[in-house]
């Protein structure tokens, strides 16, 4: 069982054992889609109904509505995702990087070590990643959405720390989406799970 596969199933067993029988409500401040919501995206998901869940600060609805669950397009899966047509890579040559929190409260350092791990990734690629100022193929933004630090038990098991990321591949020219995804990621540490999905992003990309 993968660390993914296993996360999923500590939150398979904290349902089950908490509420057993019970359906999912809405809260009666649920939140109301401004686009139509495809039933097997993460628009329609319990997961953007959830009032813990950070959503619509940098991905918004209409991306949301295009996202659908376990996404794996060439290998690494994803909690949710979208990717272009025909995307290719390799038809560009250069990415700016950059990484915002919408979390709230954490390391300090630990933005500048996200926007590491995954400049570390897209040179994998072949790609050059360039500063803010200068011009670029591609536009990789990030967005830290939930973030854990601590293993905490739930029920009968423990949930390892992790991060919750949003990321968007755009292409400079064209101004168009080219990649979403919406991923929580655990590993030992909360870098650990940020290096891991910007290998798996890599992994997605490297076709």
């Amino acid at each position: 069982m993968d660390r993914k596969t296993s996360a999923r199933a500590c939150a398979l067993v904290f349902v089950v054992a908490f509420a057993a029988g019970m359906a999912y409500t809405p809260s009666a401040a649920a939140r109301t889609p401004s686009v139509k919501a495809p039933e097997d995206s993460f628009l329609a998901s319990d997961d953007y109904q959830d009032s813990d869940e950070i959503v619509g600060v940098f991905l918004k609805d209409p991306e949301y509505a295009k996202m659908t669950e376990d996404f794996s397009p060439n290998g690494p899966e994803f909690d949710w995702g979208w990717e272009s047509a025909g995307l290719d890579i390799h038809q560009y040559s250069t990415v700016r990087i950059t990484v915002k929190n919408d979390f709230g409260l954490l390391d300090p350092d630990y933005p500048k070590y996200v926007e590491q791990a995954f400049t570390m990734a897209m040179k994998q690629l072949g790609l050059k990643v360039v500063d803010g100022k200068a011009p670029a193929d591609l536009d990789l933004g990030i967005d830290i959405v939930d973030y854990s630090s601590e293993s905490h038990f739930a029920v009968v098991t423990m949930i390892e720390p992790f991060v919750e990321l949003e990321i968007r591949l755009k292409s400079t020219k064209s101004g168009k989406d080219l990649l979403l995804i919406r991923n929580q990621e655990h590993n030992h540490t909360p870098k650990l799970a940020a290096m891991e999905t910007a290998r798996d992003l890599m992994k997605t990309l490297k076709k």
